[in-house]
């Protein structure tokens, strides 16, 4: 039987996370591409691996997914790559620094810590970088780092 068909008619309750988005059944693959887009208008491209988890009675139990990115079209992933790595060359060194610490996935006490400073100071960094790159969030910063190459 086919992976699709399993999850389609499987009575595992699904379970969906924030910015998660559960789709059942065949159709939920049928939408063209160029329908997902991110909030800025950027195509959504990216690719989901669906394996099920059988139990010791060869039953499923459930289905552990994982997500990556696929590759873009027409070399657009370089330029966009080129254009991250300006925006981040801009900053000033100690912003870097905080970017690349906020890509570890450190949490502003633990830069003040490994930076030497006050969580406040460390604060006022990461807003100015944020003013700086031209985003709302740490993690669209966080998206521009890794596409960077941070």
């Amino acid at each position: 039987m086919p992976l699709s068909d399993m999850i389609a008619n499987s009575a595992i309750p699904a379970v969906v996370g924030p910015k998660c988005l559960a789709i059942k059944g065949r159709d939920a693959m049928s939408a063209p591409p160029s329908a997902k887009r991110i909030r800025d208008g950027t195509p959504f491209r990216n690719a989901v691996m669906v394996a099920p988890i059988f139990g010791d009675t060869g039953e499923v139990e459930y289905f552990l997914g994982s997500q990556m990115a696929v590759g873009e079209p027409d070399g657009q992933a370089t330029q966009r790559s080129a254009e991250a790595r300006l925006r981040i060359d801009a900053l000033t060194a100690r912003q870097r620094d905080v970017l690349v610490a906020m890509t570890a996935g450190k949490l502003n006490k633990q830069i003040a810590w490994d930076m030497g400073l006050t969580e406040r100071t460390v604060k006022m960094h990461r807003a100015a970088m944020l003013k700086a790159l031209g985003v709302r969030t740490g993690a669209e910063a966080i998206r521009l780092a890794i596409e960077a190459g941070y």
